[in-house]
């Protein structure tokens, strides 16, 4: 093993097969010479010295050039072991995540979740001042690092998608046949879930000739389909492999993401956005400021409701056909991991000690 091109991916946050990291970052180091291990916590119930015990070891033994981590507990576990180890090796904190976000305050009892916050807050400030570089998932999320911490380096890492992992399928008009939609993640009000049933309810009750087929894609327990109109038809699935998912999304029309455009949400870009636009899919979004700012080619969709964009959609094919096009010819010709590969490559080796 080349030590020098060595990079460990410490992951308390994200499983070992997450798109971002494996399918992505890892592959493309590895196609360039780089040898790398994923290390994942994620859900493993490990406490936090088990995961330093096992960081330690791994850079002892590894001697890693680069430590990519996913969290402010990831960077600081990896700064100590760093230490400890007396090697030189640059700790990278690649932000895609807000630290505190709601999903971390969720379960904390009301009265202690400012506590929590403002330490989560210390966290993430002290592995800033840790860190040797950052990798930054979109500008929102950047900027409080950028001025914090304004002389350190960084580099701007999308979410866009491998064309190797995009499955579109020639577009047509989805009249005469089922229409076809997609929804995944949780079954939750803060996702989602409620809009999407509503917009189905609107859908088989305007259109009562015409049937619907919304595919959900979910860990949670099926949910809403006693309440849908006969011509709305549910079939639910479970979390599949990444690849399998590309696949799945090629077989459906429309897409939806309807979750509550909150003051947190709607500065997230949501990931499966360009997946979808590169299978050739119009998608029904919520009014998320990260899609205005980030993809303002279909930023201006996001301002009708949900159910003015699917009766744009069903009633007028030609412009279903347009956006179809168009997502798919935005994503192969600007939003795409391709363009991301060279300038993260070299990214990466100008940080080997």
């Amino acid at each position: 093993m080349n030590a020098a091109k060595h990079i460990v991916f410490l992951q308390t946050a994200h499983p070992a097969n997450d798109d971002r990291v494996y399918y992505h970052q890892h592959r493309t180091l590895r196609a360039a010479g780089w040898s790398s291990d994923i290390l994942s916590f994620y859900q493993q119930g490990k406490g936090r010295r088990e995961i330093a015990a096992a960081c330690l070891k791994e850079v002892k033994e590894k001697l890693p050039a680069v430590i990519l981590c996913d969290t402010p507990f990831s960077v600081l576990i990896a700064g100590r072991a760093v230490r400890k180890a007396g090697i030189k090796c640059s700790v990278v904190y690649d932000i895609t995540e807000w630290y505190p976000s709601k999903k971390n305050l969720r379960t904390t009892p009301l009265l202690l979740r400012p506590i929590k916050a403002i330490g989560m807050s210390i966290a993430s400030w002290l592995a800033g001042c840790r860190a040797d570089a950052f990798l930054f998932g979109e500008t929102d999320k950047a900027r409080p690092f950028q001025m914090l911490f304004p002389g350190k380096r960084y580099l701007m890492l999308p979410y866009y998608p491998s064309k190797e992992y995009l499955k579109p399928t020639p577009v047509s008009k989805p009249d005469g046949r089922s229409i076809r939609l997609l929804y995944a993640g949780p079954l939750t009000q803060e996702k989602g879930w409620d809009s999407v049933q509503g917009l189905m309810q609107y859908a088989g009750t305007r259109y009562p000739d015409q049937q619907f087929e919304l595919t959900v894609i979910t860990q949670s327990e099926n949910s809403g389909s006693e309440r849908m109109p006969k011509n709305v038809v549910l079939h639910f699935k479970k979390y599949m492999p990444f690849e399998d998912f590309c696949s799945e999304i090629a077989g459906h029309d429309i897409c939806l993401d309807l979750r509550t455009p909150d003051v947190e949400n709607t500065r997230c870009l949501p990931i499966k956005l360009f997946y979808y636009m590169g299978a050739g899919k119009p998608v029904i979004y919520s009014a998320l400021k990260a899609i205005r700012k980030e993809v303002p080619e279909i930023g201006e969709e996001t301002e009708c409701s949900p159910e003015a964009r699917l009766r744009l959609l069903i009633e007028h094919p030609d412009r279903y056909l347009q956006e179809a096009q168009r997502n798919r010819k935005l994503v192969e010709q600007k939003y795409n991991w391709e363009m991301l590969k060279q300038p993260f490559i070299d990214f990466i080796e100008s940080l080997r000690p």
